[in-house]
C-alpha cells in the first residue's frame, strides 16, 4: 500500500472526498503513527485535522504504510475529514534487535522468548524487559539519560554503541524514503510542512522537505526527544546521542515553530535552546467531544487500564494495591476486577503472570490490542480508569485526556511534579506517586466504597478543560501567523 507512481504523482493509500470547494491551502504532514495504524501517537492530528478542515486547511500525510504494520484499525480512516490524502513508506525496521535480545538475556538473567520476525519494538524503539523498578526509578529496560551519556570500555557498552547506530540507520532509511516522496507531493497549495513525533526522525525527514520548498517547518513533540529523563537500554550509549543531537539541533535551528505538549516540555526546550525560545509554545493533546459507545456499566467496580504495557507502563504495583483493598474488604471476583487492553513488548512479562505473583490472578484480565472501538467499551464499562506510571515526568500520557471524558472516576500514577499532576490540578482525578502502594490501595478503597454506597463517578472532564478543540485552535491560530509572515516574505 505504499505510494505508487503515477506519470506525475505519487498514489495515495487512502484519500477522503474533497469537499464542494475544493482547499485552496494545504498542510503537509510528516507522522509516521497516523490511522490506520493503532498506535495512539497518531490520534493527536487524527483529530487535529478535522479543525484544520474547518479552518480551510486540506491535509497530506506521510505516513507508515499500513502494509507493513502488525496492527491497523481500518474504522479510523472513516474519521477523517474531507480533503485529505494519506502517502505511506514501509515502516522502519529496528535493526539488530535480535542480538539486543541476547544482551539483555545474558546481562539481566531474563528468560524472554524470541523476539517475532518483523515486529517492532515498543516505546522510542527500545527494548524493555520485566516492570520491576530499578533503583532510582525507571526500570530494568531503561537508563538514566545522564548514566547513558558516560563512556565505559565494556563489550555492553559497545555492543550498546553498534544497536545504536544500527537504529539511527534504519531510522535515517526511513527519513530519505519520507523525504523524497514528501518533496514530490509538494505544490503551490502548499504552505507549512508540519512533523509529528515521536518517532523523531520524522521531523528530519520534514525539515528537509522545508528546506527543499523553502516553506516553514513546525516540529510537533507529542513527547521530548533528547530531552527525555530516560533511554531505552538498547541505546543508551554515547554513540546515540552524539549522533541525534546532531539531528535535533538542525532542526531545531531550522524550525519556525516549535510545538510541545506541556508547558514543563516547553520551559525544558527554551532552557536547551534559548535563542530559539521565541518559537517555541505549547499546545497539549486534549481530549474529544465525541459519542461515547452506550455500554452498561459493569456490576463489579471495575478497574481498567488501555494503552501499551512496557518498561515504563508497569501494573505490578496496580496489582499489589489491589490485593490489599481485597483482602482488607473481603471483595471477591463478582465484586471488583481489574482489566487492561492493549500491548504488552515481547520482553515484559505477561499481565497474568504479573496478576499470579501478586495474588491477583481470579480478578485480572487481559485483552489483546484491538479496534478502537474495543477499547472505548471497555473505558465506558469500568468505574475507575488508571493512567500507569511512564518516566517521561515532562510529558502527558495522552490517555489522561481521552479518559477524561468518560465517566468514571481516574488515577494517575505520577509524582507530584510532573506534567501530569500539573495538568490534572484542581480536577477531581487522584494523583499519586507511582510507587506508593499505600497510597494506590487508599485510593481504590476510597472509591470501592463510594461504589457499594450508591455513588457513581462523572467525568473529569465534563467542564470541557481539556477540549482537544481549544487546543488545536490555538496550534492553527500559530500556523494561519506564520504561514502569513512566510507569504509576506
Amino acid at each position: 500500500m505504499s505510494a505508487a507512481r503515477s506519470d506525475d504523482a505519487p498514489v495515495p493509500f487512502h484519500h477522503t472526498a474533497e469537499p464542494p470547494s475544493p482547499f485552496a491551502r494545504r498542510i503537509l504532514l510528516v507522522s509516521p503513527h497516523f490511522p490506520p495504524s493503532t498506535t495512539v501517537g497518531g490520534l493527536r492530528w487524527q483529530k487535529m485535522s478535522q479543525v484544520a478542515a474547518e479552518w480551510g486547511w486540506g491535509t497530506d500525510v506521510v505516513c507508515n504504510d499500513p502494509a507493513t504494520l502488525d496492527d491497523t484499525d481500518v474504522a479510523r480512516l472513516r474519521d477523517l475529514p474531507p480533503g485529505m490524502r494519506l502517502f505511506g513508506v514501509p515502516h522502519s525496521r529496528a535493526v539488530g534487535l535480535r542480538a539486543l535480545d541476547a544482551l539483555l538475556r545474558v546481562t539481566r538473567g531474563l528468560r524472554v522468548p524470541a523476539r517475532p520476525r518483523g515486529r517492532a519494538v515498543g516505546a522510542a524503539a527500545g527494548a524493555m524487559p520485566d516492570g520491576a523498578r530499578a533503583p532510582g526509578g525507571g526500570t530494568p529496560g531503561s537508563v538514566a539519560r545522564d548514566e547513558a551519556r558516560r563512556l565505559r570500555l565494556s563489550s555492553r557498552e559497545l555492543f550498546r554503541n553498534v544497536t545504536s547506530l544500527q537504529w539511527i540507520g534504519g531510522e535515517l532509511r526511513w527519513a530519505s524514503t519520507a523525504t523524497a516522496l514528501g518533496s514530490r507531493l509538494l505544490d503551490a497549495r502548499h504552505h507549512v510542512v508540519v512533523s509529528s513525533g515521536p518517532p523523531h526522525f520524522a521531523h528530519v525527514a520534514a525539515r528537509r522537505i522545508a528546506r527543499r520548498a523553502r516553506l516553514p517547518h513546525v516540529v510537533d513533540m507529542r513527547d521530548p526527544w533528547l530531552l527525555g529523563e530516560r533511554v531505552a537500554v538498547g541505546l543508551a550509549s554515547p554513540t546515540y546521542f552524539r549522533v541525534t543531537e546532531q539531528f535535533e539541533r538542525r532542526v531545531m535551528d531550522d524550525a519556525a515553530l516549535i510545538v510541545c505538549n506541556t508547558e514543563l516540555a516547553a520551559r525544558a526546550m527554551r532552557a536547551a535552546y534559548p535563542r530559539r525560545a521565541d518559537r517555541i509554545v505549547t499546545v497539549m493533546n486534549g481530549s474529544d467531544a465525541e459519542d461515547r459507545p452506550s455500554v452498561a456499566r459493569d456490576p463489579r467496580f471495575l478497574v481498567a487500564y488501555t494503552g501499551a504495557i512496557y518498561f515504563d507502563r508497569d501494573p505490578r504495583l496496580l496489582f499489589r494495591a489491589s490485593a490489599q483493598v481485597i483482602a482488607e474488604l473481603g471483595l471477591t471476583p463478582a465484586e471488583f476486577g481489574l482489566e487492561l487492553m492493549g500491548p504488552v513488548d515481547v520482553l515484559s512479562p505477561p499481565v497474568v503472570a504479573l496478576a499470579q505473583q501478586e495474588g491477583v490472578e481470579p480478578f485480572v484480565r487481559y485483552h489483546p490490542p484491538g479496534p478502537r472501538s474495543a477499547a472505548a467499551r471497555l473505558l465506558a464499562s469500568a468505574s475507575l480508569l488508571v493512567s500507569l506510571p511512564q518516566d517521561t515526568e515532562t510529558a502527558v500520557p495522552s490517555k489522561v485526556f481521552e479518559y477524561a471524558t468518560y465517566d468514571a472516576w481516574l488515577l494517575a500514577l505520577a509524582r507530584r511534579d510532573s506534567a501530569t499532576a500539573l495538568v490534572l490540578e484542581g480536577s477531581s482525578a487522584d494523583v499519586v506517586a507511582p510507587d506508593d502502594v499505600a497510597g494506590i490501595a487508599q485510593v481504590i478503597r476510597r472509591h470501592v466504597l463510594q461504589y457499594r454506597n450508591g455513588e457513581r463517578p462523572v467525568a473529569v472532564g465534563a467542564d470541557g478543560r481539556f477540549s482537544r478543540r481549544r487546543q488545536a485552535v490555538t496550534l492553527l491560530e500559530h500556523v494561519d501567523r506564520l504561514t502569513a509572515i512566510s507569504r509576506e516574505s
